[in-house]
């Protein structure tokens, strides 16, 4: 799959011209560049840079640097969130915000008392948008890459799609049969890929929770506040971020 990081295959200099060319061009693309634009671009010993889009011709561009960026571009911890698909705009919003705290991939789902993406999409179709809407977000951020937004799909599948993370996160309101987020991140400090789960307005259900603990997700509790769908994600992925990611 092609990746929406631009990379370059050599050391790059300040206030100098490169040409981006096949695979590299192809990555600018997916970013819907124009003339004029600022891109993130790395370089060979994935130091970060800014650069400004001078020509762009159809297979092609050519772009002056002209900053270097203190810090890595990439995330060290890659975070898939798993959204259960929330009613009305929240949707959008959640990418959003996901987007600007660095997630990797967005796994949106349908969960037991979840409205489905037929139901939702009945008075405006909106799942079109989520592309656009990280494309936007990860412009405004400055990030190197866009995160991926899988196909909507059911709790099962999204369960599956969590199997390559070390870490695995099922938000729980029920403090008696959850562990604290705290504790158990502390016990995970040196983790590179997690997988974060966040019910609907209603919450999971008992039956979700067993399937989840079998595919190796940890119960967990935020406290004694019960938070808004919208709200979760970006209370976790903050913390997340703080804690293992690129948040000092």
């Amino acid at each position: 799959m092609l990746k929406s990081q631009i990379v370059l295959n050599n050391n790059i200099q300040l206030n100098q011209n490169y040409e981006l060319s096949g695979e590299t061009f192809q990555s600018l693309l997916l970013w819907e560049p124009h003339r004029g634009e600022i891109v993130s671009i790395q370089d060979i010993s994935s130091e970060s840079f800014r650069a400004r889009i001078t020509e762009l011709a159809s297979e092609k561009a050519i772009v002056h640097v002209f900053d270097r960026r203190k810090t890595a571009g990439e995330n060290k911890v890659k975070i898939m969130l798993h959204q259960a698909l929330p009613e009305k705009e929240r949707m959008e919003w959640i990418i959003q915000k996901a987007t600007e705290l660095g997630v990797h991939t967005i796994v949106p789902f349908k969960s037991q008392r979840s409205i489905s993406l037929e139901q939702r999409e009945q008075k405006q179709k909106k799942a079109h948008c989520w592309p656009q809407i990280a494309l936007r977000a990860a412009k405004q951020c400055r990030r190197p890459d866009i995160p991926r937004i899988l196909p909507f799909c059911s709790f099962q599948e999204s369960l599956h799609f969590a199997q390559p993370s070390q870490v695995r996160i099922f938000l729980w309101e029920k403090p008696s049969d959850a562990a604290n987020l705290g504790d158990l991140l502390h016990k995970n400090l040196s983790a590179e890929k997690i997988s974060l789960m966040i019910g609907p307005e209603g919450g999971f259900s008992d039956q979700e929770l067993v399937l989840a603990r079998q595919t190796g997700f940890n119960p967990v509790h935020l406290g004694p506040r019960i938070l808004r769908t919208e709200t979760v994600p970006v209370v976790v992925l903050s913390i997340l971020q703080f804690m293992l990611g690129d948040i000092k």
